[in-house]
């Protein structure tokens, strides 16, 4: 039972990561296309990316972002982040299993591009995910 906590909340904590990296980027290309300077759309998506994370915690997460090099004729936007999982039952479930619990911490990275185009229609088009 108590692995299954575990792995269920690995799950939700990343896919609120995932979904938090998805708005992050969506929003952060609308700043790019309106104008915003490297500094500013980089400090957007962080603090749009930690608004987005719910109830995961903004300490336990990593936010790297690269900007397109043509703001102008499109370019891609890439986000990454990084998540380290604490399990609640782990350390306990590998003393009792008789094992040394150590580094029990969970990591996981996420990388989502955003391609961005110069076009009435719809300014970005479309969001690449990698697990």
């Amino acid at each position: 039972m108590a692995i299954a906590v575990d792995y269920t909340e690995l799950v939700r904590q990343k896919q609120e990561t995932l979904n938090a990296l998805d708005a992050a980027g969506i929003a952060t290309a609308q700043q790019i296309v309106a104008g915003a300077s490297d500094a500013d759309a980089k400090a957007y998506a962080k603090t749009f990316f930690e608004a987005n994370l719910r109830h995961v915690l903004p300490a336990n997460t990593a936010l790297t972002v690269t900007l397109p090099n043509n703001n102008a004729g499109g370019g891609t936007l890439v986000l990454e982040a990084a998540l380290q999982y604490k399990p609640y039952f782990l350390p306990a479930a590998v003393a009792l299993l008789g094992g040394t619990p150590g580094q029990t911490t969970v990591n996981f990275s996420a990388r989502s591009e955003i391609r961005l185009k110069n076009s009435w229609k719809c300014r970005w088009c479309s969001i690449i995910r990698a697990r």
